[in-house]
């Protein structure tokens, strides 16, 4: 799978309402390109929050990532968050990330963030983005053998990246 490296490559999203706090705007960007300039394009979802004074001026209190609030929002942005910084190269840091939140790395200090983080294992991986390899609880998989979560990864990779193009380019975007 060979990916044509993009500068810009944006599509942005917006949803305005009223809610419990009043009038809102959320403007939401979906980018898939190399604007770090590290050789390969990234995809990544991110927003604005904004809110209305009684002048009706906009007024940002919050960005970054809010993917909860996009997830509310936007609807057609759901299915692709799972994506957000994956690469064309794979998921950031795939095999080692999936291995500390395995626990696989030897260190814990027994505080509640410490490793192993099931949830943020599932994230690190893109758990459901090979739904044919996916299935299970991944605690019970993985948990005690550093070795078969490390085949596991490598042999979904590939797929993995081919439901990654799919993603992308179903939102317009050059892979």
């Amino acid at each position: 799978m060979i990916s044509k490296l993009t500068k810009k490559q944006v599509r942005v999203f917006s949803h305005g309402g009223t809610d419990k706090d009043g009038k809102f705007l959320l403007m939401v960007r979906a980018r898939h390109d190399d604007e770090c300039g590290n050789g390969h394009n990234t995809f990544a979802i991110s927003a604005d929050l904004y809110r209305f004074n009684r002048n009706d001026r906009k007024i940002l209190v919050s960005c970054g990532c809010l993917h909860d609030l996009v997830k509310k929002h936007i609807e057609k942005l759901r299915p692709m968050l799972k994506w957000h910084l994956v690469s064309t190269d794979a998921p950031m840091h795939y095999i080692a990330n999936a291995q500390y939140w395995a626990g696989h790395h030897g260190w814990t200090d027994g505080k509640p963030e410490s490793p192993p983080k099931w949830n943020h294992f599932k994230s690190t991986v893109v758990w459901g983005g090979v739904p044919e390899c996916d299935g299970g609880d991944p605690e019970s998989r993985f948990a005690d053998n550093k070795d078969v979560l490390n085949a596991w990864l490598n042999r979904r990779l590939e797929l993995l990246m081919a439901n990654f193009q799919t993603a992308v380019e179903s939102l317009g975007f050059v892979y």
